[in-house]
């Protein structure tokens, strides 16, 4: 739906309804991505209408994802060895 523009803003209460924190600021970032913004009403510092939130959210999420992938290729080795 978002990406066919049925809707342009996602309200909700925290962000915390998106999912786990890592997994909810993916979608913050996937949906900004579509041109959907994101605002959680009881959170005024999660609005991506704000300029910085969203590059903030992608470098937290990228360096997960990279941590991550790290974490797993080193476990893989170590099973291998």
């Amino acid at each position: 739906a978002a990406a066919r523009g049925e809707f342009d803003v996602v309200l909700v209460s925290r962000l915390e309804e998106l999912g786990p924190p890592l997994r909810a600021a993916a979608t913050v970032v996937e949906l900004h991505a579509l041109g959907v913004e994101v605002v959680a009403v009881a959170q005024a510092w999660c609005d991506t209408r704000s300029p910085g939130l969203v590059p903030a959210l992608r470098w937290l999420v990228e360096g997960s994802r990279a941590e991550h992938g790290g974490r797993t290729r080193a476990g893989m080795a170590k099973a291998r060895a």
